[in-house]
């Protein structure tokens, strides 16, 4: 039996007593409840079932979903950031090694070798000592024919 009364109250099924065989009908008999105390009770009333809302487990499933849901958002978050993160060490790594080259390259400008060998080859300077040589092709020697 179904119900809120299931409980405490048993199903009894009551015979006729005094009836013929022959108007005995092959149907089911009629089920009443009995009451704590075996007394007959009321018959469980089927049309008037309704939902009853247990709040209290309404509100837990409630909570539940929300808790759920907060930590999904908060575990999609924490991915987000971690591959933020990723891409921004990826990044630091790049932009020191580029000032790392570009430190070198000041290193060099501001040294003697650039300075010596800018000084040879835009302005044709030469080492006290050293003796030049030039290559003239043939036919850009200023004669033409």
């Amino acid at each position: 039996m179904r119900g809120r009364f299931a409980s405490r109250y048993a199903t009894v099924r009551v015979l006729p007593t005094a009836a013929p065989a022959s108007d005995r009908v092959a149907a089911a008999p009629a089920r009443r409840t009995a009451g704590p105390l075996g007394h007959p009770g009321r018959r469980p009333r089927a049309a008037r079932r309704r939902l009853r809302v247990r709040w209290g487990r309404l509100v837990a499933i409630v909570l539940g979903v929300y808790l759920a849901a907060g930590l999904v958002a908060q575990q999609v978050a924490y991915g987000q950031a971690q591959r933020e993160l990723r891409a921004l060490r990826a990044e630091v790594q790049r932009v020191a090694e580029e000032n790392r080259a570009l430190r070198e390259r000041i290193q060099f400008l501001r040294g003697g070798e650039y300075i010596d060998a800018a000084a040879r080859e835009r302005l044709g300077l030469i080492r006290p000592g050293e003796t030049v040589i030039q290559i003239v092709e043939p036919g850009a020697a200023g004669t033409s024919e």
